[in-house]
């Protein structure tokens, strides 16, 4: 008999964390705890002592299927912005998609209309990519003044994203970048904070 199929519904640390498996576990909702890759597992339906690291809550798909409405309202408690569906979160960052600016030679998050910095028609990444590349480095994800970027970096790092915020063209602007692979892995958590934040539609203007 194969291992049941299991589904991640938290990946985060602190009293967050801690709140999700309090919670799951006085549901009677058996999980388990590790990494991100699944390594290290915690004891199923167990309380975890760790708190600083960041780990990864998943049950199987059973259990969720049985408890998706109760484990949703877990996870809109904890982060009201980004819980949603699972499965549906998996398909959106499935479906995710990046485009390119061939004079700025920058690729971009799929919520801009047109390059900020040069207002230049953004094309398909994969057509900007080198002949031995399969992914682009980062990805721009906002754009603004740059205190506005430095404190969305700040927050984006407080939830474990490898953020950086640099200068663009004009010295009033900056640009805020995630890893490509780190932005594939955790896009709905990425977007709910760019909506939340209102930086994401802004930042589609070309003025």
């Amino acid at each position: 008999m194969g291992t049941p199929e299991r589904v991640e519904v938290y990946s985060g640390y602190g009293t967050a964390r801690q709140t999700v498996e309090r919670e799951l576990h006085r549901l009677g909702i058996p999980f388990q705890t590790g990494d991100r890759a699944g390594s290290s597992p915690g004891a199923v339906g167990a309380l975890q002592t760790e708190n600083s690291q960041t780990r990864s809550i998943w049950v199987t798909e059973e259990e969720y299927n049985a408890n998706q409405d109760r484990i949703e309202a877990i996870l809109a408690e904890v982060n009201p912005a980004s819980h949603g569906d699972q499965f549906a979160m998996q398909e959106a960052e499935e479906d995710y998609d990046v485009r390119g600016c061939p004079a700025c030679m920058r690729f971009y998050h799929d919520c801009f209309a047109a390059c900020p910095l040069c207002a230049g028609e953004l094309v398909p990444g994969v057509e900007l990519l080198d002949a031995d590349q399969t992914e682009p480095d980062c990805v721009v994800v906002a754009v603004g003044p740059e205190t506005d970027m430095v404190n969305l970096m700040a927050r984006l790092r407080v939830l474990d994203f490898a953020a950086e915020a640099g200068r663009a063209g004009r010295p009033t602007l900056a640009l805020l970048t995630l890893p490509w692979t780190e932005l594939v892995d955790r896009t709905a958590e990425a977007e709910a904070l760019l909506r939340r934040e209102s930086l994401a539609a802004s930042a589609g203007g070309t003025d």
